[in-house]
């Protein structure tokens, strides 16, 4: 009788896990929903998001295009490269093609930290979201120019820095 229990309560913890880890959309579509996420420089020489936020949905397929004017203003004069970070949705994701210029990285799985914008140019990656959540992008100067160590991720409050989300459902 307890064998038969637990073997019950296994399968219904099974079952509802399984029904809660599906996702929506289509993995096999092609071509991917495309996203654009473009990086202005405001009057104080931050940078400015448009758009803020996207709204995706786990296992379609998207396409983000990241562009900067290259104007980003450092605090101690001169032009300043701009980091696009996103490390809790990007280890929420499966990644598939990594496109700067016109070469591509095929990840297939595997993952980055960031991309850095020297000056005006796109970067864009191919995703498909596997995790729900909302998930914060930030957009600010790269550590180095701020006197931090090569390799840190993240920004120190107070540095030109914007913020948008990207939210899946």
């Amino acid at each position: 009788m307890k064998r038969i229990s637990i073997v019950s309560l296994a399968f219904a913890l099974g079952f509802f896990g399984l029904a809660h880890a599906q996702v929506g959309g289509n993995l096999t579509k092609y071509p991917p929903n495309e996203l654009r996420l473009e990086i202005t420089t405001g009057e104080l020489g931050e940078p400015v998001l448009t758009p803020e936020r996207f709204d995706l949905v786990t296992g379609d397929y998207y396409r983000l295009t990241i562009s900067s004017d290259g104007k980003g203003k450092s605090p101690r004069g001169g032009t300043q490269s701009r980091r696009f970070e996103a490390p809790e949705f990007l280890s929420n994701v499966h990644l598939r093609i990594l496109t700067i210029d016109d070469t591509e990285v095929h990840l297939q799985g595997m993952s980055f930290r960031a991309i850095e914008l020297d000056e005006a140019g796109e970067a864009s990656f191919t995703f498909v979201p596997i995790r729900v959540g909302e998930f914060p992008i930030t957009v600010g100067p790269d550590p180095l120019s701020v006197k931090r160590q090569v390799g840190e991720s993240g920004f120190d409050a107070g540095s030109q820095t914007a913020v948008g989300v990207i939210s899946v459902k």
